[in-house]
């Protein structure tokens, strides 16, 4: 079986914790997320068991597809100044702009 990170790790104790007979807040404290994370991965728990808790998908899905991912990691590599910003600080706000 391949490793667990944290957050799944995390989500598969809670969800463990759940089939034992605890509740969400209970199994949230034991774990270290907010109440309503737990209670969030109890409807998946519910819907799916604990192998939907291991292969859940977080946070926001990706705008760009594997080939600008490249080339945009590629551009970060180089100097800001190539991509005519002034100074060699790469910002958030310039990210966004390349």
């Amino acid at each position: 079986m391949a490793k667990m990170d944290d957050a799944t790790r995390k989500r598969v104790r809670a969800g463990r914790l759940m089939l034992a007979g605890k509740t969400p807040a209970e199994a949230a404290k034991m774990v270290g997320v907010a109440r309503q994370t737990a209670y969030t991965w109890k409807a998946r728990l519910e819907e799916g068991g604990i192998d939907a808790l291991r292969v859940m998908a977080t946070g926001r899905p990706a705008q760009l597809d594997a080939a600008q991912l490249e080339g945009l990691r590629a551009a970060l590599l180089q100097s800001p100044l190539i991509h005519g910003f002034r100074t060699e600080l790469w910002t958030l706000k310039r990210v966004r702009v390349l």
